[in-house]
């Protein structure tokens, strides 16, 4: 998969087809582009468009995943990919974890660990390793090493949350309304932007979760619900804390608190021509971020950079440990 280009279509009627072995976006204004699926990280599709069918069969012979968002703002994102590859044998490890407390367990602490790892990374490389939060995510981990249910797990993952979001407004100027984390739909312009920053890193660990032949709807932190990628959004929890510092970055510099609207039904919404600026910031972030684990050996070494490659690495650790699990409950 590459590590490329986003397309974003994100004007009322655009309509998407194949046209050599690539697709091809047509505007409402008579302007076209196209582009070839091996240069693609994601299709990203606002509102109501027009999609031939097969531009969707071209993507997932690709591994280009795509993610349908409401043009309104209300309601859920769609994903949409290449369906499940590999082996039958991961998926069954995967479900006989699931099935298994101590397996289910063992595997919603490490990732829970994984995101205590990405709140210190991101901590330290904002120049920011000292400080109360710091403190109080020692005090979880501690806490967490010892846990032996999986509501404690959760419990403790959702107090390093608030306690990161509260590190987070101190830090956001008052303009912005910030005064942590809500959604569903989200009430201030810096909420609007987590939620699509969150949507996009889902769409690409949803793709690679599927690539590698695992079951993207049954996690193990995130409890299992109908249209969830619960799996996916377990992979990405290490790397949500570098989404907040992304969208953070932007603040006062690439979008201001004029460039969102906010209605009851719809929530705050980031206008179109700044959203052009969002996106265009998130690639360039999306290749570079983020540039450490600390020497985390929990995770096999990088190969590649960027967020893709760091996704990739998660994959790959969470099925080796799967196979672990599932030696272990057949011995």
């Amino acid at each position: 998969m590459s590590d490329g280009l986003w397309l974003i279509v994100d004007r009322r009627g655009a309509t998407l087809s194949v046209e050599h072995q690539s697709v091809r976006v047509d505007e409402p204004d008579g302007s076209f582009r196209r582009v070839p699926p091996a240069l693609l990280e994601a299709v990203v599709i606002h509102g109501r468009n027009s999609v031939a069918s097969d531009v969707w069969r071209l993507l997932a012979g690709q591994g280009v995943p795509a993610v349908l968002l409401p043009g309104r703002g209300h309601g859920p994102a769609a994903w949409v990919g290449g369906g499940l590859g590999g082996s039958l044998n991961i998926r069954r490890s995967q479900f006989r974890a699931a099935e298994d407390a101590q397996g289910c367990l063992l595997l919603a602490r490490r990732m829970v660990q994984r995101k205590f790892r990405g709140y210190m990374d991101a901590l330290i490389w904002a120049g920011h390793g000292e400080s109360t939060f710091q403190n109080r995510l020692l005090e979880l981990q501690s806490h967490l090493d010892e846990a032996v249910t999986l509501e404690h797990v959760r419990g403790l993952e959702g107090a390093a949350a608030r306690f990161w979001y509260d590190w987070l407004a101190e830090r956001i100027p008052e303009e912005w309304r910030f005064l942590g984390r809500n959604r569903r739909p989200p009430r201030d312009p810096v909420n609007a932007m987590l939620s699509l920053g969150y949507t996009l890193l889902a769409t690409q660990a949803h793709s690679r979760v599927e690539a590698a032949g695992l079951d993207v709807h049954l996690g193990f932190l995130h409890q299992p619900v109908p249209g969830r990628p619960a799996l996916a959004l377990d992979v990405m929890e290490p790397l949500r804390p570098w989404v907040d510092l992304f969208v953070l970055g932007l603040l006062d510099r690439v979008v201001g608190p004029a460039d969102f609207s906010n209605n009851d039904l719809d929530g705050c919404r980031l206008h179109k021509e700044p959203r052009g600026r969002f996106y265009s910031a998130w690639a360039y972030w999306n290749r570079e971020v983020p540039p450490a684990v600390s020497g985390d050996d929990d995770v096999e070494s990088v190969s590649g950079k960027g967020v893709g490659a760091w996704l990739q690495a998660e994959v790959r650790s969470l099925r080796a440990e799967l196979e672990s699990i599932r030696q272990e409950i057949s011995a």
